[in-house]
């Protein structure tokens, strides 16, 4: 895809992680999971994260804001392995 518009997590993770543009639309900011927007916060990506009741401009749509960074990525990415290695040598012990 060139470009995607999504109401899931997976959605969203997989779309940055393939560095997609992308919009992830929740019914309300407010009371949904925040999985989606910690996610997009994280990469730096909040720009990305809009509620249907609100509609993106048009110049954001068209912008280098709303794609994956690789460097966000990567960090996240280390932090989830260092917990995952971590976890897995006290289960070890």
């Amino acid at each position: 895809a060139s470009f995607v518009v999504t109401t899931s997590f997976h959605g969203t993770a997989f779309s940055s992680i393939f560095h997609i543009p992308l919009l992830s639309v929740v019914e309300d900011a407010d009371t949904e999971d925040g999985r989606i927007q910690t996610l997009l916060t994280a990469l730096k990506q909040k720009a990305s994260f809009i509620s249907c009741n609100t509609l993106p401009e048009k110049e954001l749509i068209c912008s280098s804001l709303i794609i994956g960074k690789e460097k966000n990525i990567d960090v996240i990415r280390e932090h989830s392995m260092s917990l995952l290695v971590k976890a897995l040598q006290q289960a070890g012990n």
